[in-house]
């Protein structure tokens, strides 16, 4: 049997049903191929992402995944492309976090990795990537901190998120209004000669 994440009754918390399709659920939640999932099974990473999912309140699940998703079409640029699955956990180490600023930015990070990073590795790397937004007046809620990073803290990962998410699409848009407005611009300049 697998565990089953199901609406609650209540609207301020998820929880656990046993149930035979459990795999049908998660590729439901996540948009998830087959094979994707079945990976996560077999690594454990549904399970961890399960666990994470049931603490969240409804507003905070629906963030995850748009934050996810969001993510993901970034990181899918990177060359090797990557997937995230669990947001908060596979942002702990910082190493993911780097790589999204980096597709963001288009300037390479120093990154630490490696088979046996110690917590030391992955606060350098979520101060590192906190620097980064700091020294780019990327504005991020003052109670986000590399020791929040590390440990996971789905509150704290989604403020950070959003504070990238807003400052990059916001940029995205003012650029292309700037294109359209210059665009016009010469149009208009074209029409009066």
């Amino acid at each position: 049997m697998t565990l089953e994440l199901f609406a609650p009754s209540s609207p301020r918390r998820a929880r656990f049903r046993r149930s035979s399709s459990g795999r049908r659920r998660l590729e439901d939640l996540f948009r998830t191929p087959r094979s994707s999932v079945e990976r996560m099974e077999s690594t454990g990473v549904a399970r961890d992402l399960l666990m994470t999912l049931s603490n969240l309140t409804d507003e905070q699940m629906v963030q995850t995944k748009c934050f996810t998703n969001w993510a993901n079409s970034y990181l899918a640029k990177r060359n090797p492309p990557i997937q995230i699955y669990n947001l908060f956990e596979e942002m702990k180490d910082g190493i993911n976090l780097l790589y999204l600023l980096e597709v963001l930015s288009g300037e390479e990070l120093a990154i630490r990795k490696g088979r046996d990073m110690t917590l030391s590795d992955k606060v350098t790397n979520a101060k590192a990537s906190l620097a980064y937004l700091e020294d780019n007046n990327i504005k991020i809620p003052a109670q986000v901190t590399p020791q929040e990073i590390t440990n996971g803290t789905p509150p704290k990962i989604l403020d950070l998120m959003w504070g990238i998410i807003s400052h990059y699409q916001i940029e995205e848009v003012a650029k292309m209004s700037r294109k359209t407005v210059s665009g016009l611009n010469a149009s208009m300049g074209d029409e009066s000669m």
